[in-house]
């Protein structure tokens, strides 16, 4: 164990919920944002999705590229009417488009 890390019981005496939130950016006054939080906290350029298909074509999505497609794929549902709440139903074939839609 590293020398300044805390040891157990000092790490759950000095925990606090309200830390961990306000690290997260959560005040308890909205929802709180799973892709925002999860994603878009990761370096934009760093590689998010390595996807191996037929032919041995490849391709590579960053974190901030998922983060575009996923917003633009919002932004088309919304012009379309589609809300939360809605259900949508879809065959996709196993491309990176599809963790976009996801």
């Amino acid at each position: 164990m590293a020398a300044d890390a805390p040891s157990y019981d000092e790490a759950i005496a000095r925990f606090d919920w309200a830390d961990v939130l306000a690290n997260l950016g959560w005040t308890g006054e909205s929802g709180v944002n799973v892709a925002e939080t999860v994603v878009d906290r990761h370096a934009r350029s760093s590689p998010a999705l390595h996807w191996y298909g037929r032919d041995a074509e490849t391709k590579t999505f960053t974190y901030g590229e998922l983060s575009d497609l996923s917003s633009r794929f919002a932004n088309l549902l919304d012009s379309l009417g589609i809300r939360q709440g809605d259900r949508v139903v879809g065959v996709l074939p196993r491309v990176p488009e599809t963790m976009v839609a996801m």
